[in-house]
């Protein structure tokens, strides 16, 4: 498992997320709290990676391994992936509307949709699935995750 890998597609998932701030001003607050959540796991991620590369440390690591693998590859990844894939179902979406706007507008018709409209689908969407499938919004769940990650960091580094 390459903890500098999951760290770049947190921050890379980050950035995405954030795209969402100027077309739902609704959800700012939770939409910025989740970008800060994902930047922090991946602190957190870069910060045991170093442990784990440190000598003097890599003993205290292996108190964390199982921990680790059972957090960052069966769990956070599968957040991370769920993400991923609504941001690019999303950026799909509004690459085929551009079209279909340009098109409409050229022949005069009204314009089908919005890109604020696709992004408040798709973070309603994102917030419903993880508040459906845990009891919890996808803010708390990355809480939780750069907790265990920061308590793991902690160890490995004595």
């Amino acid at each position: 498992m390459n903890l500098l890998d999951i760290a770049k597609s947190c921050e890379d998932i980050a950035r995405g997320v954030f795209s969402f701030l100027p077309h739902v001003p609704t959800a700012s607050v939770d939409i910025s709290a989740v970008v800060a959540e994902l930047y922090a796991i991946g602190a957190s991620l870069r910060s045991l990676d170093g442990s784990h590369k440190t000598p003097s440390r890599r003993q205290n690591f292996t108190h964390i391994a199982t921990d680790l693998e059972l957090v960052v590859r069966a769990s956070l990844r599968q957040t991370l992936r769920d993400i991923y894939d609504s941001l690019s179902r999303m950026n799909q979406a509004i690459h085929i509307t551009n079209l279909h706007n340009a098109a409409a507008t050229a022949a005069g018709t009204p314009i089908a949709d919005t890109i604020a409209a696709l992004h408040k689908r798709t973070w309603d969407g994102l917030w419903h699935y993880f508040y459906t499938q845990a009891g919890y919004s996808l803010h708390l769940r990355l809480k939780y995750y750069k907790q265990m990650l920061e308590e793991m960091s902690a160890i490995a580094q004595g």
